[in-house]
């Protein structure tokens, strides 16, 4: 072989060597253990659950897991350490902002190469989290923006959330109002795993008691056409005694019904107490002496009902007098 040959021969064996050293600095690097966690982990900041569910190796058809109510602008995603055991990695990293920052941990094993060249890595367990949510005196609950449906008041419903996602359950009523739950998804590795159901605590909202006082309101206007001393229904009366009645008996709204709104022993329903003062003005002849009198008296009504709220709607039932 020529000197020329032997020293062309020879340049090109050091460009491949230091190609090979170049790919090895910039590609195994990239396909490291904690690369693939940070990849997912950025999937999950940008809202890209496609490639989040991809880099988790979900099955296909998996429903798709809640994401992280977090806005990926305020998201900081930090590799703490990455430990090798029994050939596999533990990945610590940091996720969140620096107001509600997680700190998780994965498990992870190779995986066949990809293009039977370069390293590539999965998930032990698949990082995604179970978690049950409801509102204890309704049936439904929002989750990150999204409507859920349980199977009725005080139940709840099973959500599946990529791990460490953080959600937020709120109220899906503008009737109720409760504090929201925030929690973050915790994997098998993580603490915290296996966190308690998100229960929402709910109180009447001021939309209900608007909305409750008006059907009161009503039900009492609507007893105020029976001219009669007694409306049937109507948690109000006057008897009298010793007297004719001698000419109908008017009712009117002497001062606005109070009202309050409690939980009652039932999730979902709710019982309603409230007072109002109902006057009368009925024209009476007095049975000992013939003398003819006008009666104007207020008298107390006493209000109980129960409402429930029916596909978005409140609907109030009122109670006899007697009950």
């Amino acid at each position: 072989m020529s000197r020329p040959a032997v020293l062309w021969g020879g340049a090109v064996a050091v460009l491949l060597g230091l190609a090979a050293v170049v790919w090895f600095v910039a590609v195994v690097p990239s396909t490291s253990a904690a690369a693939h966690v940070e990849r997912y982990l950025e999937a999950l900041a940008r809202d890209d659950l496609g490639s989040a569910a991809r880099l988790a190796d979900l099955p296909p058809g998996t429903a798709m897991p809640f994401g992280d109510a977090g806005t990926a602008s305020s998201t900081e995603i930090t590799i703490v350490e990455s430990i090798s055991e029994s050939g596999r990695e533990i990945v610590t990293a940091r996720f969140g902002s620096p107001t509600d920052a997680a700190l998780v941990s994965f498990a992870l094993e190779p995986a066949p190469p990809l293009l039977g060249l370069l390293p590539a890595w999965r998930f032990v367990e698949t990082p995604v989290a179970t978690l049950e949510v409801g509102v204890d005196q309704h049936d439904r609950v929002q989750v990150n923006g999204v409507d859920l449906v349980t199977e009725g008041p005080g139940e709840t419903t099973t959500v599946t959330a990529f791990v460490p996602a953080l959600l937020e359950a709120r109220v899906a009523t503008p009737e109720l109002t409760a504090d929201a739950v925030r929690v973050r998804a915790r994997g098998e590795l993580s603490a915290g795993a296996g966190a308690p159901p998100m229960l929402l605590a709910a109180t009447p909202s001021a939309v209900l008691e608007r909305s409750v006082l008006s059907e009161v309101e009503a039900f009492l206007a609507d007893c105020t056409t029976q001219e009669v001393l007694l409306p049937a229904g109507c948690p109000f009366g006057l008897e009298l005694d010793d007297v004719r009645v001698i000419d109908r008996p008017l009712w009117s709204i002497d001062s606005s019904p109070t009202i309050s709104i409690e939980a009652g022993s039932n999730p979902g329903r709710w019982l309603v107490r409230g007072e109002a003062g109902m006057r009368i003005v009925v024209e009476v002849q007095r049975l000992r002496d013939g003398r003819i009198t006008v009666r104007d008296e207020v008298v107390n009504a006493r209000i109980r009902a129960e409402v429930v709220i029916v596909d978005g709607s409140p609907v109030v039932t009122f109670h006899s007098p007697s009950s």
